[in-house]
């Protein structure tokens, strides 16, 4: 990768120098006409002699007479309808706002790619430009690039399209916002660009200025898809490439830089490099100084987005599609959540370098990355055998830049793992990767809620809510498309194991097309929330014959044979000085051989549900235990206030009976509490009678003095 390090180290000058203009309090606006762009004195205001205009800030053309004076932001005002470009737009200079009517209205044409479109900064420097935004319109079939700029402090695109042309959109910025824009079905082919490499979709990289806010990269409701690179320079990413340049000698050393990306559609981009690194999908990056140790900070949120059926290949280079993150140091609250990873490809046929596909992330810091709600499935890389470093599956691992040891860097929960394959073999999980001198140990630590259909995340999907080895007909997940929202997901079936299967995500409360979670009895996991039918949970109710109290069993849908009962008293020991108001209940179902299923029971008792503890009686040490993970609240159920016990049983687990992954669950529980309140109910007449003997007292009392 010497070309990236090349083109980052020019990178990396140029921001040093940048210098941020002084405000002028003023702005010209040019109206532009369609049809065919030239520099001619028809009295009408071409495209290329407004941009000329405000480059020198003078009417140097009479055909554009602006309205205001030229200054800050100038803005050249787009008319509905096509701009056919004769020759390459002039190099921007001033900063300004290019404003169309529309993003299918307004329109500039690189005229079958014969004519560049915009640049901007590239012979300024310095000054660099202040401010560049594009909004409300279209470039297509440009030649080279759609937009290129270096050194912009603030750069926007909004409502915008840029498609069809040699390259997307490659620009250097301090801070950068992509809203609603569109940058699909560019080739990226010899672009003539250097050491950029032929981009097909966007690439940025954050510099800073040394003055102003920390560097930002925001995209939202936006999509880079269906570009395609073919070339043998390195750094020719398709789809999108964030570069982060931002370190303690460009003044970088407070706060973190920031990379939000929401709703995205990062899909079908396809790199081909012969000799050099191929990139598809999202690729994130740091450049970093010396050691891993200047590494800038960067807070990290991806949300409710897609990075599906890219592929990356290279014959002699590393080959990464999908999600790759590297090497960042992310800060607390940094998340990914409600992503959809599917379907990536990487193919290399050197055994010397990486190999990826699927998600990747070489961290440096000592926070985790919270990983949250994923549907991660058919990732693929190919590779020869004793290879470097491959990777189909999801592997997140902290690298110690003093030690070189690799631990764990994410935490995750409610994420399907599903027919990710290297070399043909499913492997959805990577338990070390080698990115370290030291150890290396990078399974997830699983916060609960996840499934995987093999073996590998065994050792990390351990809470009582995970699922390993699952068959995969049975989580009924669909084809990747268009289901509402923004970007494309994977459904979930009517009967899918993934329905009801999470945990609850602090702050997450819609899937990746904004669908409320939890629609039914609990978060689903995956990406998206089913959001049909719900399944009807079982109910079975009994009368305690000792006490009299009514118990109820909820189970969901897919459990079969279910049956509930009380325990005689006389055939267990007592449980210390505990009392079990509504007595022992034992209950009984079949499923899935190693199932996990959640159940719910319901009493009717009284006191606080802080008095109670759920207490499991083992038949085999004639023992109780807690209950691990159990939750006692109070809600109204069928009219009535109850106490509500929920908790996760696994086929085979502490809590079953028999201990063996059978199929059948067998699991004796009741709400044990002290004999104090034990005693409230049975001397409740006592207190009656002692009330009334008091108010007896009292009536007597007052006759005898009235009697004096």
């Amino acid at each position: 990768m010497k070309a990236t390090f090349r083109f980052f180290t020019l990178l990396t000058i140029l921001a040093a120098s940048l210098i941020l203009f002084a405000n002028r309090a003023h702005a010209a606006t040019l109206n532009v006409v369609v049809g065919t762009d030239a520099i001619d004195t028809n009295g009408q205001c071409q495209l290329s002699e407004a941009i000329q205009n405000i480059n020198d800030q003078d009417t140097i053309h009479d055909d554009c007479t602006p309205t205001g004076a030229y200054g800050t932001d100038d803005t050249i005002t787009l008319p509905a309808g096509t701009i056919t470009l004769s020759g390459d737009l002039a190099e921007l200079s001033e900063s300004i706002i290019i404003q169309g009517q529309g993003e299918s209205l307004s329109i500039i044409d690189g005229n079958n790619k014969q004519y560049s479109g915009i640049k901007l900064g590239l012979q300024s420097v310095p000054p660099f430009i202040e401010n560049f935004e594009f909004r409300d319109a279209s470039i297509i079939a440009a030649k080279n690039y759609g937009i290129f700029g270096y050194g912009i402090v603030s750069f926007a695109l909004s409502n915008a399209s840029i498609s069809d042309g040699d390259s997307g959109v490659i620009v250097v910025a301090q801070n950068v916002q992509v809203a609603d824009t569109q940058i699909d079905n560019n080739t990226g082919t010899d672009n003539n660009l250097g050491d950029v490499g032929e981009t097909a979709g966007m690439y940025v990289q954050l510099s800073y200025t040394g003055e102003g806010p920390m560097p930002s990269f925001a995209a939202e409701n936006s999509s880079m898809s269906n570009n395609t690179t073919t070339s043998s320079a390195d750094m020719s990413p398709a789809g999108l490439l964030v570069g982060i340049n931002c370190s303690i000698s460009n003044g970088c050393d407070g706060d973190a830089t920031t990379v939000d990306i929401s709703s995205v559609e990062v899909d079908n981009n396809v790199s081909v490099v012969s000799d050099e690194a191929s990139f598809s999908g999202i690729t994130l990056m740091a450049v970093f100084e010396q050691s891993y140790a200047n590494s800038p900070p960067t807070q990290l949120r991806i949300n409710s987005t897609s990075v599906s059926e890219n592929s990356a290949e290279s014959p002699t280079g590393a080959a990464l599609s999908g999600l790759s993150l590297y090497p960042l140091s992310i800060t607390e609250n940094s998340w990914l959540r409600n992503l959809t990873v599917h379907a990536n490809s990487a193919i290399t046929e050197s055994n010397q370098v990486p190999s990826i596909a699927g998600a990747f992330g070489q961290l440096l810091a000592s926070s985790m990355l919270e990983v949250s709600n994923i549907t991660f499935t058919e990732n693929q890389s190919q590779f020869p055998q004793d290879s470097y470093f491959p990777v189909s599956g999801l592997v997140f691992g902290r690298l110690d830049p003093d030690t070189g040891n690799v631990t764990t860097g994410i935490e995750l929960s409610n994420s399907i793992l599903a027919a990710n394959t290297k070399n043909d073999e499913i492997y959805n999980c990577e338990n070390s990767i080698d990115i370290g001198s030291g150890p290396s140990t990078v399974t997830p630590v699983s916060l609960g809620g996840n499934i995987s259909d093999d073996a590998s995340c065994a050792s990390s999907f351990t809470q009582p809510t995970d699922q390993n080895n699952v068959d995969p007909a049975d989580l009924k997940l669909g084809t990747l498309g268009d289901y509402g929202g923004s970007v494309p997901t994977i459904p979930l079936g009517q009967g899918s194991i993934a329905i009801d299967s999470g945990v609850t995500v602090a702050g997450l409360t819609t899937d990746a097309r904004g669908v409320t979670r939890p629609q039914c009895a609990a978060y689903d996991s995956g990406a998206y929330e089913y959001n049909g039918t719900c399944p009807a949970p079982q109910q079975l109710t009994y009368p305690d014959p000792e006490k009299g109290s009514t118990v109820s069993l909820v189970l969901p849908s897919d459990v079969a044979s279910p049956s509930v009962s009380a325990v005689d008293p006389d055939t267990i020991p007592k449980d210390g000085e505990n009392q079990f108001l509504a007595g022992l209940t034992s209950f009984q179902f079949t499923t899935t051989p190693g199932a996990t299923k959640t159940v719910t029971l319901y009493y009717d008792l009284p006191g606080s549900p802080s008095s109670y503890t759920a207490r499991k009686y083992k038949t085999n040490s004639q023992a109780f235990i807690d209950v691990p993970g159990a939750t006692i609240t109070r809600e109204d159920y069928n009219g009535k206030s109850m106490l509500k016990l929920t908790y996760a049983i696994t086929d085979g687990g502490i809590l079953d009976q028999d201990g063996v992954a059978n199929g059948t669950v067998i699991d004796p529980v009741g709400l044990a509490t002290t004999a104090s309140l034990a005693s409230t109910g049975d001397n409740l007449w006592l207190y009656a009678l002692g009330i009334i003997v008091l108010l007896g007292s009292g009536v007597w009392m007052q006759g005898r003095a009235e009697q004096r």
